[in-house]
This record gives structure tokens, C-alpha cells and sequence, in this order.
């Protein structure tokens, strides 16, 4: 019986820990910079990158950047703009973060 109990127990933690894991896994941000990529029109958002605020926000330390609008605006795709900017100008000493929120996707609305 104390077999069965420890069996039973070891399946419902690997359960929980592989609902876990998927639940936090992060999106694939490549593949959205990607498509946003392949959707994109030659110099779309270049108006953004040699804006008096970009240009701000691209030199002031531990600052963050973040496009608003309504769905379909754009904001993807101006996104995709200034991330392959700042992935072409960094150096080695330069980290650049991302996330692509897809509200058509429903696991981010989950709660566990």
C-alpha cells in the first residue's frame, strides 16, 4: 500500500510540476519578430527612430519603451522597427529585452 501512496504521489508532483513549467514558459518572441518582419514595409517606423524622443529614450540608462494603441494600429510592427534598430546598433556590453503580448493566444489570460 505505502508503494501505491508514494507512486501516486510521485505522478500528481510530475503533473503539477509539467503544468507548471508550461504555464510559465514564455512565448517565442523570435517567431513573433519574425512575421512582424515579413509584414513589414520598407522604412515603416523610421519616423519613430529618428524621433527627438526615441532618440532620448535610446541613450537615457535603464529606461523602457513602450508603444500603446489600439488593436491593429500598428504597435507590432513599429515594435519589430525599433527591436532590429537596437539589436543592429548593440555591442557586447548591451542586453536588449523584449515581450510580444498576442491576446489571441488564451494562455495568457490563464491563471493556474
Amino acid at each position: 500500500m505505502f508503494d501505491v501512496v508514494n507512486l501516486l504521489h510521485a505522478a500528481a508532483t510530475k503533473n503539477l510540476n509539467s503544468r507548471l513549467a508550461s504555464w510559465f514558459s514564455a512565448p517565442n518572441s523570435s517567431s513573433f519578430l519574425n512575421t512582424a518582419q515579413t509584414k513589414r514595409q520598407q522604412d515603416t517606423g523610421t519616423w519613430l527612430l529618428e524621433s527627438p524622443i526615441f532618440l532620448g529614450w535610446k541613450g537615457a540608462p535603464h529606461s523602457f519603451l513602450r508603444l500603446h494603441g489600439k488593436a491593429g494600429c500598428g504597435k507590432t510592427i513599429l515594435g519589430s522597427t525599433v527591436l532590429c534598430s537596437l539589436l543592429d546598433d548593440s555591442n557586447s556590453n548591451e542586453m536588449v529585452a523584449c515581450f510580444y503580448f498576442d491576446f489571441q493566444k488564451s494562455n495568457y489570460f490563464k491563471t493556474f
